[in-house]
């Protein structure tokens, strides 16, 4: 069986799309030309991509995003591994770890992180020298849990009621001070974002070019976005979908903390029980969500309980040499919108 690895053309594109609808279902109605050419054309930075060729046909992809990042305080470059797929007949036979060899080799002396589904993990861990390092931190927060009882459980939600105070997310009156108001696209203040800088060994540094272009373009989802601004200067930013906590920015603590405030009541005006968020802060970001109520349920995700929590999300590191390892998952901070741009 002949196998030729080069880039993608354009002729490409619709075989492209169709393994990712094949491969992932459930969003099938995400992958369109659209989306293909926001996530590799339209991005800040060049992507790398390659295909598996396979009797004429496309038979495998696989693509490495660059984002700027902080890595133990110095500014640099990481890469992201996004949509590996290989055709289920093919399977089995060395294509995915040729993608991603051919790729890493375009990419040497950098920084890779990813978040492999199960299908791709021991390719990652066994034969690409990816470190597991974690399950990305997994937060619930339950708005109204008096009515969530009585969702689920009916008439046995009388039995729980003393703990119904204790378990609701804590909001508070808004600081007049600081103004948090809709934005409907980044303009030059939000420059400002770029510098920011957290308490943490790994974060990516978004400036408005890259806020813009994951959540203002995309061409499949729609984001309530958020702006907190102190004395007319930006100081943080909240992005929320739905029952998702997406992405968050901020300058300081008191800045993470009035816009959590504000996604709390944000949720309760839009009447959603239970606040979900993959989100990783440091010591003080971590304390801040507990104080505002939300609860890490990690040890909850699992088969059984799939539908009332999301999945799992482990994440696999190759630092670019063995002298210098990429930082641990608990000193990141990272967001559900720096995991996965489909969501």
């Amino acid at each position: 069986m002949e196998i030729k690895y080069r880039e993608p053309t354009e002729s490409d594109i619709d075989q492209i799309l169709t393994l990712f609808r094949d491969n992932d279902p459930s969003r099938k109605d995400f992958f369109n030309r659209s989306y293909y050419e926001w996530q590799f054309k339209l991005k800040p930075g060049q992507s790398k991509l390659q295909v598996a060729e396979i009797q004429g046909r496309v038979g495998g992809f696989f693509a490495l995003l660059p984002f700027n990042a902080s890595i133990k305080g110095e500014n640099c470059t990481a890469i992201q591994g996004v949509e590996a797929v290989v055709s289920p007949e093919f399977r089995g036979k060395g294509i995915f770890t040729n993608l991603a060899s051919n790729l890493y080799g375009q990419v040497q002396n950098t920084n890779i992180f990813n978040f492999p589904r199960p299908i791709t993990f021991r390719v990652y861990t066994q034969r690409m020298r990816h470190e597991f390092i974690g399950v990305l931190p997994y937060w619930i927060g339950i708005t109204n849990i008096k009515s969530l009882f009585q969702n689920k459980l009916g008439p046995l939600s009388t039995l729980l009621s003393p703990f119904n105070p204790v378990l609701n997310l804590r909001s508070y009156k808004e600081n007049a001070d600081n103004t948090i108001v809709a934005i409907k696209e980044f303009d030059s203040k939000w420059n400002v974002v770029e510098p920011w800088s957290y308490k943490s060994e790994f974060y990516l540094i978004k400036s408005d070019l890259y806020l813009n272009w994951r959540y203002v373009k995309h061409p499949c989802q729609h984001y309530d976005i958020y702006g907190a601004y102190r004395k007319e200067k930006p100081v943080g930013y909240i992005v929320l979908r739905g029952q998702n906590l997406i992405d968050i920015g901020y300058s300081d603590n008191s800045a993470l903390e009035q816009l959590l405030n504000f996604a709390i009541i944000y949720f309760r005006e839009n009447k959603v029980l239970m606040v979900h968020a993959y989100l990783s802060l440091d010591i003080d970001g971590s304390i801040i969500l507990r104080k505002k109520g939300f609860i890490k349920f990690n040890i909850l995700q699992n088969k059984f309980t799939t539908r009332f929590v999301y999945p799992p999300q482990p994440a696999t590191v190759k630092g670019k040499s063995d002298d210098e390892p990429f930082p641990r998952l608990d000193s990141w901070t990272f967001t559900m919108g720096d995991m996965d741009c489909k969501l």
